[in-house]
């Protein structure tokens, strides 16, 4: 929202602030303002045993991921790259899957910014044996190997300044709401997490035809 009050307060200093770009804005504010809310419920209900699951689409939930980091992305100039060949469906809660991939974008984002090299981060769903892989794969250089055993530990960060919080919620949803798993490796130029859920009954023929064009 920060940054979109500056993009504002710049297109009116230029005299670019059109009703047509105004009203962009507006829509893009009140985007991010509904997924605050939502967030701040699902952390709410997080450990309500009420709490409903049912089977959503990866993809729809890669997508809202990305399109709320989009604007901080192109401030930073990097790119994202989308390999999903077909949607999945996954068991669990679409708005923590998605808090989940928006967690992870970000921390890349920072990674990234921190190391100064490629600014790329490639992300990708897969079936691989009777398991739904969405990776997240960035250029920030990777993680120390003294830090890797530790990164999904409560109060521990490797950032200046950091909670510690992100990538454990991160592991307790994924654990929780999906009954899978996340797990990182470090890559020639940067960090691969992978969030690992059980592929649905109607995902078989898809991961077929995966495994037998690999």
């Amino acid at each position: 929202l920060g940054l979109l009050f500056g993009n504002l307060q710049d297109a009116q200093e230029f005299n670019e602030l059109t009703t047509e770009y105004l009203n962009k804005q507006i829509e893009n504010g009140f985007l991010y303002i509904d997924k605050m809310s939502h967030t701040i419920n699902d952390f709410r209900d997080f450990f309500s045993p009420d709490k409903r699951r049912a089977v959503f689409s990866a993809k729809e939930a890669i997508d809202d991921a990305v399109q709320l980091v989009e604007a901080s992305f192109k401030v930073h100039n990097i790119e994202i790259t989308l390999d999903i060949p077909k949607d999945i469906e996954v068991y669990g809660i679409l708005n923590e899957y998605a808090q989940v991939v928006l967690n992870l974008l970000s921390n890349a984002k920072d990674a990234i910014v921190m190391n100064n090299g490629n600014r790329v981060i490639a992300v990708s769903l897969k079936v691989v044996k009777e398991k739904v892989y969405l990776t997240v794969q960035d250029t920030g250089g990777g993680i120390d190997e003294d830090v890797l055993g530790h990164i999904f530990e409560p109060y521990f960060s490797s950032k200046e300044g950091g909670m510690g919080i992100g990538l454990y919620m991160s592991k307790m949803i994924v654990e929780s709401s999906l009954q899978g798993y996340i797990e990182v490796c470090n890559e020639s130029d940067g960090a691969k997490f992978s969030i690992v859920a059980p592929v649905l009954a109607n995902n078989n023929e898809y991961q077929k035809n995966t495994l037998s064009h690999q």
